[in-house]
């Protein structure tokens, strides 16, 4: 069950879980899909779904952080790596963790707000040197007023990796 964190509400309102559609269609090819940072909406897909929720939104998943988790656990060979949200935060230690997380996935579907400098350098500087982006989508998602810490990211980019 979701824990009352009101931190970024307008994520779980229905014009931002479009987001989550458009990850299970393309991670619907993968057995195992590994979910980094799941906020209060989880991904609903065929396989086996790993969702590491560091906000402990969920009583039911993995709520380390990123380094802990690959350290503490074997991870399958077969699988699908999902960030929507992509904020990867406690420095080069976390990114580089995520960096081995996403060489090693079969697919790997990216989303991130644009305005969030840190994430879209790494993504433009490291992610598309490992591996070719597939699908690039903008999205324009309209400002929704909610009872959020933080207000609404509306220019988003959703990426898919082969």
């Amino acid at each position: 069950m979701a824990k009352n964190l009101k931190i970024w509400e307008y994520l779980i309102e229905k014009p931002y879980t479009i987001r989550h559609l458009i990850a299970e269609y393309f991670l619907s090819e993968c057995k195992n899909v590994i979910d980094v940072g799941t906020y209060k909406k989880k991904l609903d897909v065929d396989g086996t779904l790993i969702s590491i929720d560091p906000l402990m939104t969920f009583d039911d998943t993995y709520h380390g952080d990123l380094k802990m988790f690959i350290d503490e656990h074997k991870i399958p060979e077969d699988f699908g790596l999902c960030c929507i949200g992509c904020d990867i935060e406690g420095g080069d230690k976390q990114w580089e963790s995520f960096l081995k997380l996403f060489t090693k996935s079969k697919i790997a579907v990216i989303e991130y707000p644009i305005n969030m400098q840190l994430s879209h350098n790494r993504i433009s500087n490291d992610l598309t040197k490992i591996k070719k982006v597939f699908v690039d989508i903008y999205l324009d998602l309209p400002s929704i007023e909610v009872d959020s810490l933080i207000p609404p990211n509306t220019k988003r980019r959703f990426l898919v990796f082969k």
